[in-house]
């Protein structure tokens, strides 16, 4: 839909460290860069084929996880440290009254991530019992950081209603487990409302591995108000079902499943577009 100009905001040197993911505000970019790194042993051994990606990272457990604020007007970047963790996904950030204000979803260490990843087949995904939707919060003033946890349920691919994106969103939809601190391969789709940390969740059952939910906003509604579509391995089935469960209700259930005829996997991002923006 026209041209678009990139802009070099700031440059940085981070050596070697994973990003998957960062925050976005109306004024900030914010990249949070947890203590891991590829030692050069663990690089010979990558380029040799003796271990996996994920098996050459190495977690620091004694250090600190670096939060890199870059203002979008190109001024100075401001640099925090807190103690360790690592993620992936961000559910949104907003700025307030002097501080920024981001709910990620928080793994506390990479080695039980790494872990689960070299022994796939067999683990029990214990690492899903202790990630956990948490709320970090930046004082520019004072350089202070503050860390929450906001649901005792398991938290992973975040999403918000779209047009919160860049401020202040009341709910995060995401995958889930039927009980707080149940490990294994997410089966449930969530709505953690971040004020109360109420969750609503509908679980799908034994054997079945959900995808994201992307939110797709009603027509005329206000926010939150919608639906969530997400992919659900059908295990009675073997294929995968196309579910649309109601954004503010989910816990009462799909109000459409489509049965396709077979297995297309487990996605992990997208985006819902009415019609007339994908034209």
């Amino acid at each position: 839909r026209g041209a678009r100009r990139l802009e070099r905001i700031a440059e940085i040197d981070i050596s070697m460290v994973p990003i998957h993911d960062f925050a976005l505000t109306r004024n900030y970019c914010i990249f949070c860069l947890p203590p891991l790194s590829i030692p050069f042993g663990g690089l010979m051994k990558l380029t040799a084929g003796l271990v996996t990606f994920s098996e050459a990272f190495r977690f620091d457990h004694a250090g600190a996880t670096r939060i890199i604020v870059v203002p979008r007007n190109g001024s100075a970047p401001r640099f925090f440290e807190a103690p360790p963790w690592f993620q992936f996904h961000y559910a949104g950030a907003h700025e307030q009254q002097g501080s920024l204000v981001i709910d990620l979803c928080r793994i506390p260490d990479w080695d039980l991530y790494r872990d689960n990843l070299s022994n796939f087949r067999d683990t029990d995904w214990r690492v899903n019992a202790d990630t956990l939707l948490q709320r970090v919060r930046l004082d520019l003033h004072s350089g202070k950081v503050e860390r929450e946890t906001l649901s005792p349920y398991f938290a992973e691919f975040p999403q918000v209603d779209p047009r919160c994106s860049a401020r202040a969103h009341r709910t995060v939809y995401h995958v889930t487990n039927p009980e707080p601190g149940e490990p294994g391969l997410q089966r449930a789709i969530g709505r953690t409302e971040v004020e109360t940390g109420d969750v609503r969740l509908f679980d799908f059952g034994p054997g079945s591995l959900v995808s994201e939910p992307l939110f797709a906003a009603r027509p005329g509604g206000e926010l939150d108000q919608g639906w969530l579509l997400c992919y659900v391995y059908n295990p009675a089935r073997d294929a995968s079902d196309l579910v649309v469960l109601e954004a503010e209700r989910p816990d009462e259930g799909p109000v459409c499943t489509l049965h396709l005829p077979t297995n297309v996997g487990s996605s992990f991002h997208g985006s819902w577009l009415p019609e007339r923006q994908t034209a």
